[in-house]
């Protein structure tokens, strides 16, 4: 087994350190012949006493020489009442806490790097799973048209479109789109209603007695007059269609969706 030494220097001990540790030390210049050693911290001698490690340094070094160059040892801040250390010597505790920290150091970078991916990956995929809905939504208001004898045909399989899984802004924009809808079916049926009374025996009389009153073509004129206010609702109401569906087409893009081909 290797035997562990402690080192003092104007009273201030550290260790233990091994041979080889103390022969590191001493290649560095951070351990001399004028430190004590000692394997107990109770009895101590002089560091040259090692010969193993100043054997050579012995035959090079000049008679009589008692003490450390003026650089050679520094005295350090107390660590305690009789305890210290030598100047540049770093005890292992003291090396053990940096490894650590390095340790811990180099896996902050990693650690992020990490979490950047997790990230992206839960981003890319919850907008996959958004653009495939919206493209499911999609394909099927491209066929709403489909079969359908009347708007209000329109709108109810608009309605029926299921938008789950599409994110909040789209699902807006195509509600607005519905509404839309809703309101063109709104003049489809003010249309039927206006047709069916122009063609009604009751508007045939009522044209007839105000013609016996002098306005033969009062009841014509109404009828007229409202078909113009129709129709141009109903140019209104085409322009918000057509709004309301490019701004449902400008989200499906930014959301990463393919828009359906156009028939």
């Amino acid at each position: 087994m290797n035997q562990l030494y402690f080192i003092r220097n104007r009273g201030r001990v550290l260790g233990p350190f091994s041979v080889d540790r103390l022969n590191s030390l001493r290649a560095r210049g951070q351990f001399s012949r004028v430190h004590e050693v000692s394997v107990d911290r109770v009895n101590w001698f002089p560091g040259s006493s090692l010969d193993h490690l100043f054997a050579s340094e012995s035959a090079k070094a000049p008679a009589g020489n008692a003490g450390p160059s003026p650089g050679e040892i520094a005295s350090d801040s107390a660590a305690g009442p009789g305890l210290g250390q030598p100047a540049n010597i770093t005890d292992a505790s003291s090396e053990s806490v940096r490894d650590q920290s390095r340790e811990r150091q180099s896996w902050i970078p990693l650690s992020f790097g990490f979490l950047v991916t997790v990230v992206v990956f839960v981003f890319l995929t919850g907008t996959n799973k958004s653009a495939t809905s919206i493209e499911r939504v999609l394909a099927q208001d491209a066929t709403t048209h489909n079969g359908a004898a009347s708007v209000a045909a329109v709108v109810r399989n608009m309605r029926g479109i299921d938008l789950s899984g599409c994110p909040s802004d789209f699902r807006g924009a195509y509600v607005a789109h519905v509404h839309a809808w809703e309101s063109m079916a709104e003049v489809e049926q003010a249309g039927i209603m206006l047709k069916a009374d122009s063609e009604s025996a009751g508007a045939f009389m009522e044209s007839f007695i105000r013609g016996f009153l002098g306005d033969p073509f009062g009841k014509a004129n109404e009828i007229n007059t409202a078909h113009n206010q129709l129709q141009q609702r109903a140019l209104t109401v085409q322009q918000q269609i057509r709004e309301t569906f490019h701004r449902v087409e400008e989200i499906a893009v930014a959301r990463g969706a393919r828009l359906p081909k156009k028939q």
